[in-house]
């Protein structure tokens, strides 16, 4: 079969402009048609009654090309002249083109010099040069009306979709695409990525030593990264780091810098390479870049990514000895979340266990937390037999691990307010301080912007809830740092709502948001808004209610945990169905949704409240 080769409009262009400039750099990958191009671009010029000579450079010719494109320059030559210098190699000639000015007065309109260079450079500096002329990989490359048009020259028909899985696959490559062609026509079938992994690995890989092939390969899966990022993927010693960023990074043609957004931009065809050729380097190497990956998905706060990453390994101490902090957990906790951490106390080794007595509360915090209190139960008692049977504790550290257990135990108490005063007291006793399991950054609420309705169950009961409520409180504090500071006011302001004295209620929830500000709890100061949002909605002053909701809303913009983005969404649920604006109702609160990790069961009730409020109001 006899292939045609395609010119689209952008190398069209581009060659006819050759016969303007002095001297024209040509530089894309392999199979990018660069010497086609030069090829047609010759004819052209012979047809217009131009001369033509073609030099092929070879050893030490290639890095002092720029000599011999002087000589030729400074020639008194009669009529027009193209010289072709293929096989160019460095930058260095480039940069002192673009350095030389003195060389421009010597430069004769009848001589014009074209340099292919046997690898791909930067062509970003040669842009802005008034005396220099280019041919990138940007003009060569084949775009998606290109592919139809080459597909359609060589006998073939295909659709605009397939023509844009065949970009996308090749990133324009035409190289790769005529491969493509001459598969479509012998197997009658389209393969998006034939020829695409021959061409980069001639091209790049086979250029690269070890340490450099490591170092791009530690960018897989990636799409767009920052230069402290890449830093941290490819490791490395900083003098060792500088150089192979140059090679691997900026002189990749199939890495892109965007200096608008300050990222460099893997293109697709070197992402997929990438993914689809992981998986065959040695066992060795790929252990190297996947603990640098973890690494840096832990200075991200992806601690999810870094956990699959150490689990695949089977390296659990990592996992183990890491200052997670609970809040920083619950963010990332979905059902795939609790298999995985699930499977690493199970999997992991028992002295792990022993040595890092930490991470197993944390688990088991997290699974009382998100209602799987059996497997909470499992992991607690595991650390209680460990503290009491193998770990030779002081008396003192003894009981801080019985206090932090007993801490996490009283979860399951939530709605068993005399049980948790208890479980909360006995911490208070045994940890004597603030507990190493919570933090912060928890939210207490767990998504929900009513508290009270939680616990307050029976009629006549109000004043009595409350009071025990606050009491429960004020030792929470005591275990967690203040935690959820401010919730003790809600709670009391929620009961003056529901007496409808709403004077009382409004001054406790301004009271309540400015002690929450002052102590950056967040879902405590949506809790007091929510407060006034009801005020206002039971007040019929709607638009004065709608204020409070943007409000917030503002305190939430920002912020990427899921239980405040529930808290937010079911107040605009709660005050849209009040004033049956059901339209704007976010769409998971109008269905079907007990099943569903992301909405606890508890949280469930809050929808049912709606009308029972409005009744008693």
């Amino acid at each position: 079969m006899e292939q045609r080769f395609y010119f689209n409009d952008r190398i069209d262009k581009a060659m006819d402009r050759v016969m303007d400039y002095p001297i024209t750099i040509v530089s894309a990958p392999l199979a990018f048609g660069k010497s086609i191009s030069v090829e047609e671009t010759a004819r052209r010029a012979k047809e217009r009654g131009a001369k033509v000579e073609w030099i092929i450079l070879h050893n030490e010719e290639k890095k002092e090309y720029l000599t011999y494109v002087l000589e030729k320059l400074e020639q008194t030559q009669e009529g027009e002249w193209l010289y072709v210098f293929d096989g160019c190699e460095g930058i260095d000639g480039i940069e002192e083109m673009l350095r030389g000015e003195q060389f421009h007065e010597k430069w004769k309109k009848k001589v014009h010099c074209v340099c292919i260079m046997s690898h791909p450079v930067r062509m970003s500096e040669i842009h802005l040069s008034n005396s220099i002329h280019s041919i990138t990989k940007d003009d060569l490359e084949l775009k998606e009306k290109d592919i139809l048009r080459l597909y359609q020259l060589n006998g073939i028909k295909i659709s605009y979709q397939s023509a844009r899985l065949l970009y996308e696959y090749s990133s324009g490559w035409p190289g790769a695409i005529m491969l493509g062609v001459r598969e479509y026509f012998y197997q009658r079938k389209l393969v998006p990525g034939t020829g695409v992994d021959e061409l980069l690995e001639k091209d790049l890989i086979q250029t690269y030593n070890q340490e450099e092939e490591e170092a791009l390969f530690s960018l897989f899966d990636f799409q767009e990264m920052k230069l402290e990022q890449i830093k941290m993927l490819i490791g490395q010693k900083e003098e060792e780091q500088s150089k192979i960023i140059h090679k691997v990074i900026d002189q990749n043609p199939f890495i892109e810098y965007d200096i608008i957004h300050d990222v460099y931009i893997v293109k697709k065809v070197l992402y997929y390479y990438l993914k689809r050729k992981i998986k065959r380097l040695s066992w060795v190497m790929q252990r190297r870049i996947y603990r640098r990956r973890a690494k840096w998905f832990e200075t991200q706060r992806m601690f999810f990514e870094s956990m699959k990453i150490y689990s695949s390994l089977e390296e659990y101490e990592p996992i183990f000895q890491y200052p997670y902090q609970l809040s920083d957990l619950c963010a990332c906790v979905n059902q795939e979340f609790l298999t995985q951490l699930w499977s690493i106390m199970e999997q992991s080794p028992y002295f792990l266990k022993c040595k890092y007595t930490r991470f197993p509360l944390l688990s088991a915090c997290i699974f009382f937390l998100w209602n799987e209190p059996k497997k909470g139960k499992l992991i607690l008692d595991e650390v209680d037999e460990i503290t009491t049977h193998i770990l030779k504790l002081s008396s003192r550290q003894e009981e801080q691990l019985q206090g932090e257990i007993c801490l996490i135990r009283s979860i399951k108490y939530d709605r068993n307010l005399e049980e948790m005063d208890k479980s909360y007291e006995r911490a208070v006793q045994l940890l004597k301080g603030n507990s190493m399991v919570y933090d912060s950054g928890m939210v207490w609420t767990r998504g929900s912007p009513s508290i009270l309705h939680i616990y307050y169950a029976e009629p006549g009961t109000l004043d009595s809830t409350v009071e025990k409520l606050k009491c429960c409180m004020k030792k929470y504090y005591e275990l967690t740092g203040d935690n959820a500071m401010g919730s003790d006011i809600v709670m009391e302001a929620e009961g003056q709502l529901l007496r409808c004295q709403f004077a009382k209620a409004k001054s406790l929830a301004y009271q309540a948001i400015k002690i929450a500000e002052k102590f950056g709890q967040v879902s405590i100061q949506i809790a007091g808004l929510f407060l006034m949002v009801r005020i206002y909605l039971y007040s019929d002053q709607y638009e004065k209610a709608k204020e409070y909701l943007k409000e917030i809303e503002k305190k939430t913009e920002d912020v990427h945990n899921p239980e405040l983005k529930m808290e937010k969404e079911l107040c605009i649920g709660y005050t849209y169905t009040f004033m049956q604006c059901t339209e704007k109702v976010p769409e998971w609160i109008c269905e079907d949704h007990s099943a569903k990790l992301e909405y606890p069961e508890r949280l469930i009730m809050f929808l049912t409240i709606n009308e029972q409020v409005r009744d008693f109001a």
